[in-house]
């Protein structure tokens, strides 16, 4: 839909002219300022890293288009809460990836981090879609293609904890249970279409758990199952 929605020639880069992380986009401001018959592919989201004199987008229309003149962008030194749930969700991580470390070893608190990440995934989850197309007027829009979607976040939160933890049948379960009740969650929101992101990354546990002790593997098998995650995960695949 994107590339549709854009011209296919006559564009130049639109270059960043500071150095930082990309901490909040006020869309609707952004749009208003782009000069008539504009139309602007940004190419950083919210928590991305915009570095000075290199490209953040590209641009199509005859007006003069630069990143200063630009409103709606505030790029800073450090990232923010305000729009960034993925500085939040990766704050988390990062804390039960450590205590999975070798050096560390400390399943118990990768569990309790897991637990805790439940409550911010299921406000992404839930949350209504985010549109990647704004529009000021019929000339004046600007596309982000690259805003995360509710299955990128599920994908950065759990994955990485998983393939750590795949010594860790403890924190498999805690992963399952999470994913299972976010899982009852939609469902009960009649939110089934988001449900396949969660089977998938059951999935992986079901992968990760086929080299596991006969035990370990019997019993996260069973979790998931009773959960209602891998029994069906095939089903919502095929439905896209």
């Amino acid at each position: 839909l994107e590339t549709r929605t854009l011209p296919s020639g006559g564009s130049r880069n639109l270059d960043s002219t500071t150095t930082g992380w990309v901490r909040t986009i006020d869309r609707r401001q952004l749009v208003a300022s782009l000069p008539a018959g504009t139309r602007l592919r940004l190419d950083v989201a919210v928590g991305d890293f915009a570095t000075a004199d290199l490209p953040i987008g590209r641009v199509w229309g005859s007006g003069d288009v630069t990143f200063g003149a630009l409103r709606g962008i505030e790029v800073g030194r450090t990232r923010s809460l305000e729009q960034d749930p993925r500085f939040g969700i990766q704050l988390l991580v990062d804390i039960a990836l450590r205590a999975l470390s070798p050096g560390i070893n400390d399943p118990t608190t990768a569990v309790t981090v897991v637990r805790h990440l439940e409550r911010p995934l299921m406000t992404v989850l839930t949350g209504e879609p985010r549109s990647t197309i704004v529009r000021a007027d019929r000339e004046r829009m600007v596309v982000m293609p690259n805003d995360p979607d509710k299955g990128d976040y599920v994908v950065m939160t759990m994955r990485p904890i998983v393939l750590a933890a795949r010594d860790e049948p403890p924190v498999l379960l805690a992963v399952a249970d999470v994913l299972g009740r976010l899982r009852l969650g939609l469902l009960d929101r009649e939110l089934d279409e988001r449900v396949r992101h969660l089977d998938a990354e059951a999935e992986v546990i079901r992968d990760m758990a086929a080299d596991l002790h006969e035990w370990d593997r019997d019993e996260i098998r069973k979790r998931l199952e009773g959960l209602g995650l891998a029994e069906e995960a095939d089903e919502h695949s095929a439905g896209g």
